[in-house]
């Protein structure tokens, strides 16, 4: 924080410097300090030194001058000399002040050469800054020509009084600093690139100096160290012209020797070439020569896998070998190359080399070997290839590189030919015949000698169609494979094509004119056609076996019968037979069919329809003798024809059949009525009253032929119907009746014509005397309170009456025609009943004597679980127990919510099954309602089979400050434990349950100026423990500010902090004196308190700062005065 401005202000310097004559004088400003810090001595060109030193005093204007003394001893000259602080070498330009920081260096013309001065006004003058060049010249921004370190000739009568003072000119001399020293150029070939054709020069030099090599060139550091690297170099001796620069012009320079080798100092050796295992792995082998001694080298080897195949996984290292003198390979862990890393492809790997630089170098001549396991598929065909690697990397005396491939084969041996058929299910699909080869070889297939293809393996596989023409059966497939014209290897396989289609039956003769079933036999799932003349038909073969049936018509020419047989593999094959259709036919009898309702239409063409024996000729007559009709029977013995009727004459048909042989038949006679002859609807199985036996019932009747008889109940409800006989016109069918009721039934019928008709029975069921029963009690036995429903079986239709022991009605009730019956009434809750039940109906009757006893009144009792048992989170527990039978058994918790309601059985147990949980203790209430109207409760504690955890207070620790208002305390416990925090009077402060992860808090306003003494109490099924806790009310201080101090001013556009002291928890308000709010903060439990925010840019705040403590009168500061900072 900077201090605010004093009286006054600073004088700018206003002065020009011309001919050595300085204007009005002005304050000093404090220069910005520099980073490089040297006395003003100076190294001249003839070995001596000169050195620059300020008067004592400075004049009426704050100028100081300076004197020049010439010196032989570096020491003197450094002792002499004023030390300023100058900008680094080549860094940007600064002001340079003296060591009283009152003036800073400036060029000021004189009639001879610009000397030097320092005035006050030259350290904001941007024309008096200063550069230092990497030489060691010091000179003002932007002169490249001159500098100091040089001298003039002075007044030696006055000061300097040394005759000498500073002048800047163009022979400036660099400062005698260390940094500057020029030292002579060393250097040497450190590295030499054989691949690159580059060298590595470093060495020594004077700091900052150029370095230079052909186009190369460098500078040298502050410590005159340097590396370059010379490029382009020439295969063999190279001869390098390196140089130093000191302020753009030669120093010195240095001839150095770099010999590039040709293609490197490590050549790659293959290895031998290696035949890789198929579907194995094998180490293929591969190394360099050297042929220089190396004591360094570090570089990357890199692998790459022949095509088709793959680096075996987890090769971290491949272990190196070198050939000794003796010509034996040795291991040389130094030579392994490490940390291996393969490529996603398998291919590609990468492995590090380290040689150490521990004294032993690598001999010239030296063989190293090393391999890699290479994994090959089974599958890799025959193929030549090359484990590709490449060495490179940096070394001592060169970098290196060497490439190299070792040659790898892949040899595959003749491949067996293997021979499978597919025979596929479609049938206009060939059969294949095919397998696996060697690749390229030619495959022969023939079947007894003769050929059925050939074909060329392909991707070590072949297949060949196997022409239809084989025909259908079993054949035997010879498979040979040649390799170039030389048999390799043979195998067979057998395709089974099944039979072909074989005619059974018919056999060749006279077969019976009709529907002909040809059948025989053919290869399963084949398609056979059988064509008869212009007749024909398919089928599948099933089984080995087929059928069709074809219309052979009568004759006495012969018919061929032709069946061809499609089968699987597009196979084809034919058999025939030849017959004659006039064999003898069995008869068949001849009827008359149709109309179907027997009716015609006067006027209208009416079909007449029947069957006969197939191709016989029918004749129709009628009654009288005149034919109706004629028609011939077809295949299936069906016949027909048209005609007209009537218009009123009922007929009586007969139909006569003459087969072809001459044989003859004659039909039952068929009536033919015309529509509209009703006859009305009679009864025959009951009169209009009558009784029925409960179960199936049979009508029987007539009415006119062809009519629709339909029976209904007074309940519209359909019991049969039927039709009518088309001659006689009698009809029969059953319904279910019964077993209880009496039925109205309506009988109608619908003649052909639509004329209705209908007949009436009323029936009665025929049933015999069932003595009553109870079926819902049992004598002497208990009943529910409440609604109590008394039921049992009896007579249908009888009636029921219950009486008690008082005389009083209980009910009465008529049996259902099921044969049941029951009554319902409000039955105790504590009286005994002896009750009577009479069925009576008509003069039948029966009675029955029941007691009825009301429930006994039993105390409620808990079984399982017992007292201090405790339940496991999450499991399902029972509650069981005994109480009052048909009573009710509810269980809540304190808090009045309910858990469960049980009911009670009969036998006086109850019980129920449910979760607990997972950390809740609950205190349950378990009530009885028994329908006694009677009572009783009892408590249980069930709590979690948890162990208990010790109760903690994380919100607080003992001892501190609390804020005053509302407070939260916090803390730990066992999950479903009670806490209750009472204070030192003993005052509960809160109550809370421990949650399921052990944690609790309770709310309660506190102070502001009483301590408390807690005492914190947890508490589950009988299991307690507790902790004390002292929470301390704020103790009332004074607000303080303790910063910024008073004086003190703002930075502009930057925020301002203030800190201080007050009494813990309270609030600090700031405010200007015009009562506009500032700021408010808050005092930690320590007292401290902060904020910050920005000020100004120009305004001088008068603050108040006021402390609010609660409990405690407001406290105020006095004003406090905040401006802006000095400058």
């Amino acid at each position: 924080m900077t201090r605010l401005p004093l009286a006054g202000s600073a004088l700018a310097l206003s002065a020009l410097l011309v001919g050595g004559v300085m204007t009005p004088p002005a304050t000093a400003a404090s220069p910005a300090p520099n980073p490089f810090s040297t006395p003003l001595a100076f190294r001249t060109a003839e070995g001596g030194y000169v050195a620059y030193r300020e008067s004592p005093e400075p004049d009426d204007d704050g100028r100081y001058s300076f004197r020049a003394t010439r010196h032989a001893a570096l020491g003197d000259a450094l002792t002499t000399a004023t030390r300023v602080a100058l900008p680094e070498p080549g860094e940007a330009p600064a002001a340079v002040g003296l060591p009283t920081g009152d003036a800073c260096l400036a060029v000021v013309p004189t009639d001879g050469a610009p000397t030097l001065v320092a005035a006050p006004g030259a350290c904001d003058d941007p024309a008096a800054l200063w550069a230092v060049t990497r030489d060691g010249l010091v000179r003002t921004a932007g002169d490249t020509t001159s500098g100091l370190g040089g001298v003039r000739a002075a007044d030696p009568t006055v000061w300097p009084n040394t005759g000498l003072r500073p002048a800047v000119t163009g022979t400036a001399s660099p400062l005698a600093d260390r940094r500057f020293d020029r030292r002579p150029l060393d250097g040497r070939v450190a590295q030499v690139n054989d691949i690159a054709r580059t060298a590595v020069i470093t060495g020594t030099a004077t700091p900052y100096a150029t370095i230079r090599v052909g186009g190369v060139s460098t500078t040298a550091r502050d410590d005159g160290t340097f590396r370059l690297t010379a490029t382009r170099l020439s295969a063999g001796p190279n001869s390098l012209r390196l140089e130093q620069l000191v302020a753009g012009e030669v120093s010195d320079g240095v001839t150095l020797d770099a010999e590039v080798v040709d293609g490197g100092r490590i050549l790659p050796v293959p290895g031998a070439t290696v035949d890789l295992t198929r579907g194995g792995d094998t180490s293929v082998g591969f190394g360099v020569t050297s042929t220089d001694a190396f004591d360094r080298l570090e570089g990357i080897a890199e692998i790459t896998a022949p095509a088709g195949t793959r680096l075996a996984s987890g090769q971290r290292t491949l272990a190196g070998e070198r050939r000794a003198d003796d010509g034996t390979w040795v291991a040389d862990t130094r030579l392994d190359l490490v940390d291996g890393t393969i490529a996603a492809d398998g291919r590609r790997a990468s492995f590090d080399l380290h040689w150490p630089d521990a004294g032993e170098p690598l001999p010239d001549g030296t063989d190293v070997r090393w391999s890699v396991v290479l994994s090959t598929p089974a599958s890799a065909g025959a193929a030549s290839g090359s484990l590709g690697f490449g060495i490179s990397g940096t070394g001592t005396p060169s970098d290196f590189r060497a490439v190299g491939a070792t040659t790898t084969t892949i040899t595959v041996p003749p491949r067996e030919v293997t021979a499978t058929v597919t025979l596929p299910e479609e049938r206009d699909r060939r059969a294949v015949v095919s397998g696996t080869g060697h690749e390229g070889a030619r495959i022969d297939v023939s079947s007894g000698g003769a050929p059925v293809g050939t074909t060329e393996v392909v991707d070590e596989a072949w297949s060949l169609e196997i022409d239809p023409a084989i025909g259908p059966g079993r054949h035997v497939l010879e498979v040979e494979q040649s390799i170039d014209g030389a048999p390799s290897g043979s195998t067979s396989t057998e395709i089974d094509l099944g039979p072909g289609v074989d005619v059974v039956s018919p056999a060749t003769g006279q077969v019976v004119p009709g529907l002909t079933t040809v059948s025989g036999t053919g290869a399963t799932g084949a398609e056979v056609s059988v064509e008869a003349g212009d007749r024909s038909g398919t089928a599948i073969v099933v089984d080995g076996s087929w059928s069709v049936d074809v219309e052979l018509v009568p004759s006495h020419d012969e018919t061929v019968v032709e069946v061809t047989q499609h089968a699987r593999g597009d196979v084809r094959s034919s058999d025939r037979v030849r017959v004659v259709a006039d064999a003898l036919q069995d008869i068949a009898p001849v009827e008359v069919t149709g109309p179907a309702d027997g009716w015609y239409r006067g006027g209208e063409t009416t079909t007449l329809t029947g069957t006969a024996t197939p191709y016989a000729r029918v004749v129709v007559r009628n009654q009288w003798g005149n034919e109706a009709g004629r028609a011939v029977a077809d295949a299936a013995g069906a016949w027909s024809f048209d005609r007209s009727w009537g218009p009123t004459a009922a007929y009586r048909l007969i139909a006569t059949q003459t087969l072809v042989d001459g044989r003859t038949g004659r039909s039952a006679e068929f009536t033919l009525l015309p529509l509209g002859s009703f006859r009305s609807l009679e009864v025959t199985s009951h009169s209009p009253v009558d009784g029925y036996v409960p179960g199936s019932t049979t009508f029987t009747g007539r009415a006119t032929p062809g009519a629709w008889v339909t029976a209904t109940n007074q309940w519209d409800r359909r019991l049969f119907s039927t039709r009518a006989s088309q001659t006689t016109g009698e009809w029969s069918a059953s319904a279910e009746l019964g077993p209880v009721a009496d039925y109205d039934v309506s009988i109608t019928q619908t003649a052909p014509d639509g004329q209705p008709d209908q007949v009436r029975l009323r029936l009665t069921p025929i049933i015999g005397w069932m003595p009553a029963t109870v079926t819902s009690h049992v004598d002497g036995g208990e009943y529910v309170p409440g609604p109590v429903t008394l039921g049992g079986a009896g007579t249908p239709r009888a009636t029921i009456s219950v009486t008690n022991q008082w005389g009083g009605s209980m009910g009465r009730t008529t049996v259902g025609s099921d044969g049941r019956w029951s009554i319902r009434r409000d039955m105790g809750p504590r009286a005994d009943y002896a009750l009577t039940v009479e069925q009576t109906r008509g003069s039948d009757s029966n009675t029955i004597r029941l007691v009825l006893k009301a429930p006994a009144w039993q105390p409620l009792e808990l079984l399982s679980p017992e007292v201090g048992e405790r339940y496991t989170p999450g499991e399902r527990t029972e509650f069981r127990g005994r109480a009052t039978p048909y009573s009710s058994v509810t269980v809540t918790t304190d808090l009045g919510a309910e858990l469960f309601t049980a009911a009670v059985a009969a036998d006086g147990t109850w019980s129920h099954t449910r979760a607990y949980g997972p950390v809740r203790t609950y205190t349950l209430s378990i009530a009885q309602a028994a329908t006694t109207d009677q009572a009783d409760a009892l408590r249980f504690v069930w709590a979690p089979d948890i162990a208990m955890r010790p109760v903690a207070v994380t919100s607080h620790v003992d001892g501190e400050t609390y804020r005053p208002g509302p407070v939260v305390l916090t803390g730990t416990g066992t999950p479903g434990a009670n806490i209750r925090v009472t204070n030192q009077w003993d005052v509960p402060l809160g109550t809370a349950e421990v949650d399921a992860d052990g944690g609790w808090s309770i709310r309660r306003e506190l102070g502001p100026r009483s301590d408390y003494a807690l005492t914190v109490r947890q508490e589950r099924g009988g299991e307690v423990n507790e902790i004390s806790v002292t929470l301390l009310a704020p103790v009332w201080q004074r607000v303080v500010i303790e910063s910024p101090e008073p004086g003190e001013g703002y930075d502009r556009e930057v925020d301002a902090t203030f800190t201080g002291r007050a009494t813990p928890f309270a609030t600090v308000e700031v405010t200007a004196a015009s009562g506009a709010p500032i700021a408010q903060a808050t005092a930690d439990r320590e007292g401290a308190w902060s904020f910050s925010r920005r000020f100004g840019p120009e305004h001088v705040y008068t603050l108040i700062v006021t402390q609010r403590a609660a409990g405690h009168a407001d406290d105020a500061l006095e004003p406090f005065r905040f401006g802006p900072a000095a400058d």
